[in-house]
């Protein structure tokens, strides 16, 4: 069996360390798409983890964390791709933290670039250094369907069964430790916005 068959009752099994572990609740199915979801608490937020088709490297598993946007700010982190340089000659740019080998490995914009280089604390660069993940990203910023005042981080990672564990681990570490960054920074508010995502 591989992921890509979205047999819920054995990723429920392959799941159910993380599911005790963070006290989890698991769905077998989803609104919008035929794959499971987890979510799990983290204070006053919900990270719901939702699991989509990949192509051939393996499927995606993608976590959203909604909060409530006090600054309206909004970012997109990726590695340095060929997309990225496309966008430089075009004119684009990116947030540099001045952190070299930060800047040098990742492509970050932001609408506020002074707010970017706050969130990038010494212990979440680590975090991103050290996640399993080949594909690294992450964004901020509104989702179709929500209050207006509400945004969400987004990540996603490749993984597959033999890996899983690991990485979602070091992946909702990484969301956790964002969400309160952002709260610490000024801006998300540190209240459950009570939004659903599925």
């Amino acid at each position: 069996m591989s992921f890509n068959s979205f047999d819920s009752e054995a990723i429920r099994r392959d799941w159910a360390p993380l599911i005790e572990e963070w006290d989890g609740e698991y769905f077998p199915e989803r609104r919008g798409s035929d794959g499971p979801g987890l979510t799990v608490r983290h204070g006053p937020f919900t990270l719901w983890l939702g699991v989509e088709h990949g192509g051939a490297p393996g499927p995606i598993f993608q976590v959203r964390a909604p909060f409530l946007n006090r600054t309206g700010l909004e970012l997109n982190l990726s590695l340095e791709d060929l997309s990225a340089h496309v966008s430089r000659m075009l004119g684009g740019h990116d947030v540099e933290i001045g952190f070299p080998p930060f800047d040098q490995k990742f492509w970050l914009e932001a609408s506020d670039p002074e707010v970017a280089r706050s969130l990038f604390t010494p212990q979440l660069r680590d975090k991103i250094f050290q996640s399993p993940g080949k594909e690294i990203f992450f964004r901020v910023g509104r989702a179709h369907g929500l209050p207006k005042d509400v945004s969400v981080l987004f990540t996603g990672v490749r993984a597959n069964r033999d890996d899983v564990t690991d990485r979602l681990r070091a992946t909702f570490d990484f969301v956790a430790a964002m969400l309160d960054r952002l709260v610490y920074v000024g801006v998300a508010d540190p209240h459950d916005p009570e939004v659903a995502l599925w």
